[in-house]
C-alpha cells in the first residue's frame, strides 16, 4: 500500500513567503492568530505572496484545528493545500498529526467502498464559525472574502474523491465539517459517518510532525486530513500561513476498482 510522504519539516534561514504554482491558481493569505481565524485577502493569480503575520497570545483553552479535518471543506472549491511556517513554537507539545485518506480508503472492505461510491456528503461551516465569531453578523463575512457572504458556507461533495493529479481515490469526509450524508436517513447517515471518522484515525494511516523553530509544512488537503494537537496552553505559536485555492471535488468511478471491490465480497 503506497502512503504519501510525510510533510516537509525543514528550517530555512528566514521566511520568504510562497509562490503559487501556476497550475494551482491564486493563493490566499490567512491571518494566523491564536484561533487560526480566516480573515483573508485574495491575491492576483500566480503572484508571489509575502506574509508578516503574527500569532497573538490569547488566554484560552480552545484552539481551532484541534480535531481531525481537511481545511475548509465546506467551501464549494476547498483549498488544494496549505503551507504553514512557524517562527515561534512551544517547548513541549503542539505536534500536528496527518492521516492519509488514500490509505483510509484502500483499507475499507469491498462492500463499504461500493456503498460509498454512490453517496454525497454535506459539509457545513456554520457550527464552527458561529462558535468562533459569536458577535459577528453573517453579513460581515463579506469583509473576509467569503463567497455567498449572506450565509455560512455549506457545500455538497462526493464521499469518495478522485485526486486530479494522481487519479487515486481518497476518502473525503471529516469530523470538522461533514454533517450528514445526503442520500441516507439521519440515523444511518450518523452511523456511517461515526464509523468513517473513527476509521481515519487508525495509527497505520498516520504520521506525526514535531515542529521546530522555522519549520515549514506543506500538505495536500485533497488526500490528507490533519489534527493540530493543542496541548501546549498557555504557550504560544506564531508564524505565517498560506492556503492555495483548489477546485471542486469530484469522483470518477474506476471500473477496475469497482470490479476489485465486487470480487472482495
Amino acid at each position: 500500500m503506497n502512503h504519501p510522504a510525510p510533510p516537509v519539516n525543514r528550517a530555512p534561514p528566514r521566511a520568504r513567503g510562497a509562490r503559487a504554482n501556476p497550475r494551482c491558481g491564486a493563493a490566499e493569505l490567512f491571518l494566523a492568530n491564536a484561533f487560526c481565524s480566516a480573515r483573508r485577502r485574495r491575491w492576483p493569480r500566480h503572484s508571489q505572496v509575502r506574509g508578516q503575520l503574527r500569532q497573538q497570545a490569547i488566554a484560552t483553552d480552545d484552539m481551532a484545528g484541534n480535531f481531525w479535518h481537511s481545511d475548509v471543506s465546506c467551501d464549494p472549491e476547498p483549498p488544494l493545500g496549505s503551507i504553514l511556517y512557524l517562527r515561534e513554537v512551544s517547548e513541549v507539545g503542539g505536534d500536528t498529526l496527518f492521516s492519509s485518506m488514500y490509505a483510509a480508503y484502500e483499507a475499507l472492505s469491498g462492500p463499504m467502498k461500493r456503498l460509498l461510491e454512490e453517496l454525497t456528503a454535506v459539509h457545513s461551516g456554520e457550527h464552527i464559525y458561529r462558535a468562533r465569531y459569536p458577535n459577528n453578523e453573517v453579513k460581515d463575512r463579506s469583509d473576509y472574502g467569503y463567497r455567498r457572504a449572506g450565509r455560512f458556507p455549506i457545500s455538497e461533495h462526493p464521499v469518495l474523491r478522485t485526486h486530479p493529479e494522481t487519479k487515486r481515490t481518497a476518502l473525503y469526509v471529516n469530523a470538522g465539517f461533514t454533517t450528514r450524508i445526503k442520500e441516507l436517513e439521519p440515523d444511518a447517515s450518523q452511523a456511517i459517518l461515526d464509523f468513517l471518522f473513527k476509521h481515519i484515525q487508525r495509527p497505520e494511516f498516520c504520521c506525526r510532525l514535531r515542529w521546530r523553530k522555522n519549520s515549514i509544512a506543506f500538505w495536500d488537503n485533497r488526500c490528507v486530513q490533519h489534527y493540530a494537537v493543542f496541548d501546549y496552553f498557555p504557550a504560544v505559536r506564531s508564524g505565517d500561513r498560506v492556503t492555495v485555492t483548489g477546485d471542486k471535488p469530484f469522483y470518477k468511478t474506476n471500473l477496475r476498482s469497482r470490479n476489485h471491490n465486487a470480487a472482495a465480497e
